[in-house]
């Protein structure tokens, strides 16, 4: 399962020739930068990120529950201060 703005046949290959599994793989391809989304031009604290990617955690729990029942995500918040922002992913279980 792959997010569709993050997915290309290029990035899957590459990353299905790293040793690893395809759980591995969907968690690389389907991780999204807060900062990305919000833009990091300052505005926001480091605080507030953490509660939207938490706020989105809950949300894709939710659309991937309605959109694949029966089937089992992982939804991971990951990142510190030193990383750039916090990180939302999702892969099967």
């Amino acid at each position: 399962m792959f997010l569709g703005i993050q997915f290309t046949k290029d990035s899957f290959a590459q990353w299905m020739s790293v040793p690893g599994n395809m759980k591995d793989v969907e968690s690389m391809i389907n991780h999204v930068h807060v900062y990305d989304i919000l833009g990091n031009d300052n505005k926001i604290s480091e605080h507030d990120a953490r509660l939207v990617v938490h706020l989105l955690k809950r949300c894709w729990m939710v659309a991937l529950h309605a959109g694949f029942p029966g089937k089992e995500f992982d939804v991971v918040v990951s990142g510190s201060e030193e990383d750039y922002g916090p990180v939302l992913t999702f892969s099967g279980k």
